[in-house]
């Protein structure tokens, strides 16, 4: 039993009991009696009894009928189903003659007395009706012909096995040491009931006590029939049913309880035992001292199958007399002696932390010792092969009604205290748990918002897992070994059904493809399939064989046939099986086509040991494999089974051959005599650099086998060949050792090889170096030999260093260079006769150049601005700076001085050596004339260069924008031709620049952006271009594009331009600044002359009359000079 969880779950159960009462889905019980069907428990006084026992004819019981209505929808309905009046109880008619009800004062009574059996069962139905709320339950009785009567009556004690004993020992003191009173020590046992027919349910029964009079036993006793449960653990006794017994007189010899039958009103006292009373003061008893713990679980250490110290009887009296139970007097401590880093120890609490053993121990108050152990155990690193719950498949029938919770829940375990509700988890679950004590167990479901795992009371004393509905569909609870988020291993699975009441959830399926063979032959296979409904379940398939010496299957489906035989293969999902035929399997016969040996040639020695010989029959599988073995010259070599063995110097041959078929092999025998010894012709050998050396070597006798076998030690110091060739391979120490073939004799020569420095190098023989690094020369040493030279002494000659740097010896072949100034020289490192010479240079070059401004702003106009450059460090070799600008057309530099040429970027740098340092400049265009006129006119014009800057110094500068007049015919064609297809003209513009009221007409060097605001037309356009168009009808694209609401352009005159677009399919696009203006090529900068500029602005067309003319560009002149002050007005405010 795992108390770890239901020891302290126990410990809430009592009070959620009294708050919480709950109809759940339980496995069921095998009992006589129970409550049937519906939502109403019924229950009965002798509901106990009436579990496990029919009620015979000539019987008769009466008492109380109980009811509870657990799914009451409300709290009214909750409270008028605790009322009586509320029920209504009916029999059949045919029940009508053994059991009579009636109500008393609102209180439902029964008498049962059979006169006849009928079918075997009596149902009393029950009906509540509360204010039109109805519900129903039933509850039946077993009926018998006869009594099964009570045939023996023992007691036992209180423990798991129903064991009945003759004598009971109780214990009493006269005076106690502790507390100087008298006292009698209870006692707790079981009182076992055997019936005259073991194989049939007993018939009702009562048992008492005398718990509350004196009847000259000299003992109290407590039992009752209502606390009644099977035996289980007894193959000689049905029922059993606790009893407490209390003496109060030493003088108590036999312990009874009075047995009725419910046939007679005779109530008989039994005799149970004897009563051996024995003096004996408080003290401590071990019941238990050792137990067992699965990792990471926890529990109460003075658990009974743990380190369980109780008090004796008499002690017990004295702590219950006194109501002092808090005393140290009765208190045990415990600490870990032994393992404590496998379990610990808080207060009466233990925790498993590691496998292995850790011994405890327990001091009670008496002073005495008590030392137990504790074994932590570990949990299966695989899932067990066992099922671990009963069905893989249930159904929940549920309303999901809100106020329903715990009335549809399905119990999946429950603890095994007193009442036991049952399980889902198999027997051999069960089991298996058992062998982890306290282990940690739990269910988990795959969607909680179909089912939830909950726990809670289920009575009193037990509380228990309940797969709660909270939605319609399936989900699967799994149940983990350990904590499933810290790697508690998963078990088993089982899907649940949440359905509403009355519907059925999806059927599983399964059957065997045909097209599999009911024949086969031994060592082949065949694969099966199953079809599985619903398609979910084809991973749950689990394969079977009715007999696996015949057909073994894996948990594929794949069949393999190992013995001659029948057998069948089923294929099981849920419960739900399918069959294959019957399946044959024989064995065919396979005749033999050769045989080989596992060896052609074997060299022995006489005296020396048998050679073994493996003969191979091919093929493989077949039928006979029988042999036989000869030789050749028996005098030389036997052979027996292929066991070789030698018998004189000579050769032989060794011959198999199979029974069937007469395929023969043979291997040739060679028998030498045996070496005695073996000489060397030197023992001790040097050698220097890449030398070698030859050895001799001469097996004893001379008839023996000469071969000799050659080993170095050390093969990376000196190796050896066939030969005895000794070679140096590097410095260090060897021995070659000559052996004869069977490594019976041998003979050893050391050898000691040197490997003096033949030349010097370093890693580097030039460094550069800057002022203020240190630089390291290494030196390397190499011989003839590959790795360690000889012991060589090293010197340094730094006489050829300058003041520039210094030279350190690092005393481990490395020389530290630290640079001091700049200049430079060498110096020598020797070897004795070796030498290496490095030459050193020192420069102080710039580390850094830095500007007193990393950027500066500017308007095309403004003034040059200087910039500062500071070198580091000061003392550098060379701190000459040059400076360079990104783009001189927009800003140059010379000796630090920028000077701003034209709107735009650019980018100066400084640079000293290798480094350098950048400042950006940025120069605006300077805007020198706008017009914003009524009628949402809004142009304004923008120096882009100093040439263009320069016009608006100590100058009144004008803007004129007018709709174009007087174009040439050239220049009108122009125009209207640009209008094709979607191609549309937006606006013409006749844009001129004045200075002091004069037009400018030389712009020789300069560049302007003009802005100007976007009409509708233009807006309702995509791609707009600015074309200038001369009076020649040529036109040019200009620079365009659109900042906002304004549309720009460059240009380098003023005259007529045209604004053009595409109809626009959609959002319009408008083109956007580009990076760079284009060039010269592009652009043209065109020089207007007066001339032209006044025929443009003024020519008329000729109608003869001079004078009228002439009044025209009067007026046309006055209503320009009025417009122009109307606009200036404007501008001042």
């Amino acid at each position: 039993m795992r108390k770890g969880f239901w020891r302290i779950a126990a410990a809430f159960c009592a009070v959620l009991a009294a708050v919480t009462a709950v109809s759940v889905a339980t496995p069921s019980i095998a009992v006589a009696s129970e409550t049937k069907g519906g939502e109403v428990l019924v229950s009965v006084s002798q509901d106990s009894v009436l579990k496990y026992c029919s009620v015979a004819v000539g019987q008769r019981l009466n008492g109380s009928v109980r009811f509870s209505l657990p799914g009451a929808p409300s709290q009214e309905i909750a409270q008028a189903a605790q009322n009586p009046e509320n029920y209504t109880l009916t029999i059949s008619s045919d029940d009508a003659e053994n059991i009579s009800l009636s109500n008393i004062y609102g209180q439902w009574e029964y008498t049962l007395s059979p006169v006849s059996v009928g079918d075997g069962k009596l149902r009393i139905t029950a009906e509540f009706n509360y204010e039109g709320y109805k519900a129903e339950g039933y509850l039946e009785i077993s009926l018998a012909k006869s009594q099964n009567k009570i045939k023996e009556i023992k007691y036992a004690n209180n423990s798991d096995k129903a064991k009945p004993v003759s004598s009971l020992t109780l214990l009493y003191i006269e005076k106690c040491p502790v507390c100087g009173k008298q006292h009698y020590g209870s006692e707790k046992g079981k009182v076992l009931l055997a019936f005259e027919r073991p194989d049939e349910e007993p018939t009702a029964f009562d048992i008492y006590g005398n718990s509350s009079y004196d009847d000259g036993s000299g003992l109290y006793t407590q039992l009752s029939s209502d606390q009644i449960t099977e035996c289980s653990n007894s193959a000689d006794y049905q029922l059993q049913a606790p009893v407490y017994i209390n003496p109060h007189s030493s003088s108590a010899s036999e312990l009874r309880i009075g047995v009725s039958d419910y046939a007679q009103d005779i109530y008989q006292k039994k005799r149970l035992c004897d009563v051996v009373m024995k003096e004996q003061g408080p003290a401590f008893v071990e019941k238990n001292m050792s137990g067992k713990m699965a990792i990471g679980s926890n529990a109460w250490i003075d658990s009974s199958d743990l380190i369980d110290v109780e008090l004796n009887s008499t002690g017990q009296a004295c702590r219950d007399s006194s109501r002092d139970y808090q005393s140290q007097t009765w208190k045990l401590s415990y600490s870990v002696i032994k393992g404590q880093d496998i379990v610990s120890i808080e207060g009466d609490r233990v925790t498993a932390i590691k496998v292995g053993t850790a011994t405890i121990e327990a001091t009670d108050s008496f002073g005495g010792k008590h030392v137990g152990t504790i074994d932590v155990i570990p949990y299966p690193s695989v899932k067990p092969s066992i099922a671990f719950l009963k069905e893989s498949e249930i159904s929940i029938e549920s309303e999901l009604a809100p106020d329903r919770t715990g009335t549809d829940d399905y119990l999946l375990d429950a603890n095994r205290y007193r009442d036991y509700f049952g399980t889902v988890l198999t027997k051999e679950a069960v089991e298996l748990l058992d062998k982890y004590p306290y282990s940690e167990y739990r269910f988990v479901s795959s969607d909680p918002s179909i089912v939830s795992i909950e726990m809670y009371a289920v009575s009193s004393s037990t509380a228990g897992y309940f797969a709660h509905p909270n939605g319609y569909g399936t989900a699967k609870i799994g149940v983990y070994l350990g904590d499933p988020d810290n790697g508690g291993l998963l078990c088993d699975t089982m899907t649940v059904h949440v359905v509403k009441p009355g519907e059925e959830p999806a059927k599983t399926t399964v059957s065997i493809a045909d097209g599999y063979s009911t024949s086969m032959d031994k060592g082949t296979t065949q694969q099966l399939k199953a079809k599985v409904s619903p398609d979910d379940k084809a991973s749950k398939v689990v394969w079977s064989s009715s007999n696996e010496s015949v057909l073994t299957v894996d948990g594929n489906g794949l069949v393999t046939a190992v013995g001659d035989g029948d057998a069948t293969i089923t294929a099981t999902v849920d419960g739900v099986s399918a069959t294959t035929d019957t399946i044959t399997v024989t064995t065919p016969v396979v005749k033999v086509s050769g045989v080989s040996l596992s060896a052609s040639n074997l060299k022995l020695a006489v005296g020396g040991e048998p050679s073994t010989l493996t003969a191979a029959v091919e093929p493989n599988n077949a039928t006979n494999k029988n042999v036989s073995w000869s030789s050749s010259d028996p005098e030389v070599a036997t052979v027996a089974d292929g066991v070789v063995t030698p018998v004189k110097a000579g050769a032989a041959t060794i011959t198999v051959t199979t029974e069937d078929g007469e395929y023969s092999a043979t291997c040739k025998v060679t028998v030498i005599q045996p070496a005695t010894g073996i000489t060397l012709d030197k023992q001790k050998v040097t050698l220097v650099g890449a030398a070698t050396e030859q050895l001799k070597a001469a097996v004893v006798p001379a008839e023996a086998n000469q071969t000799v076998v050659w080993k170095s030690s050390n093969e990376s110091v000196a190796t050896v060949d066939q030969t005895g060739k000794v070679t140096a391979v590097s410095k260090g120490a060897a021995t070659i050792t000559a052996s004869t073939e069977d490594s019976t004799y041998s003979q050893d020569c050391a050898v000691t090889v040197s490997n003096p420095a033949t030349n010097l190098t370093v890693d580097q023989t030039a460094l550069n170096l800057k002022k203020g690094e240190e630089g390291t020369v290494k030196i390397s040493l190499v011989g003839a030999l590959a790795g360690e030279v000889d012991e060589t002494k090293l010197a340094l000659d730094n006489t050829g260093a300058s003041k520039a740097f210094k030279v350190v010896d690092n005393g481990d072949g490395s020389y530290t260079v630290t640079a001091l100034k700049t200049g430079s020289g060498s110096f020598v490192i020797t070897a004795e006769s070796l030498s290496q010479t490095v030459s050193v240079t020192v420069t102080n070059p710039v580390q850094k150049v830095e500007l007193d401004k990393t950027s500066l702003s500017f308007t095309v106009g403004d003034a040059s601005a200087k910039l500062s450059a500071t070198v580091s460090p000061a003392d550098a070799d060379d701190t000459t700076v040059s400076w360079t600008s990104s783009d001189s057309s927009i800003a140059t530099v010379k000796d630090g001085v920028v000077t701003p040429l034209k709107a735009g970027n650019a980018t100066i740098t400084v640079t000293c050596g290798d480094k350098t340092m950048t400042c950006t400049v940025t120069v605006a265009a300077r805007a020198i004339a706008g017009v914003a006129g009524s009628d949402g006119t809004d142009v304004s014009v923008s120096a882009e260069n100093n040439a263009a800057a320069g016009i608006a110094q100590n100058n009144s500068i004008s803007l004129v924008v007018e709709e174009p007049t007087n174009l040439t015919d050239a220049a009108n064609a122009t125009i209207s031709g640009l209008e094709q297809g979607s191609t549309k003209v937006a606006e013409k513009l006749d844009i001129k620049l004045l200075k002091n009221g004069e037009v400018i007409e030389d712009f020789d060097g300069m560049s302007f952006i003009v802005r100007v605001k976007m009409t509708a037309a233009m807006k309702a356009l995509t791609n707009l271009k600015v074309l200038y168009v001369a009076e020649d009808g040529s036109t040019q694209a200009m620079d365009t594009w659109t900042e906002g609401d304004y549309l720009c352009f460059r240009t380098s005159h003023f005259s007529t331009y045209v604004v053009t677009g595409e109809e626009a399919n959609g959002e319009p696009v408008q083109p956007t600044q580009p990076v760079t203006p284009s060039q010269p090529s592009q652009q043209t900068t065109t020089k207007v002359t007066k001339k032209s500029v006044k025929a443009t602005k003024g020519a008329l067309a000729n109608t003869g009359d001079q004078a009228l003319a002439v009044a025209f560009i009067a007026t046309v002149a006055g209503v320009a000079l009025i417009a122009f002050a109307l606009m200036r007005k404007r501008f001042e405010r």
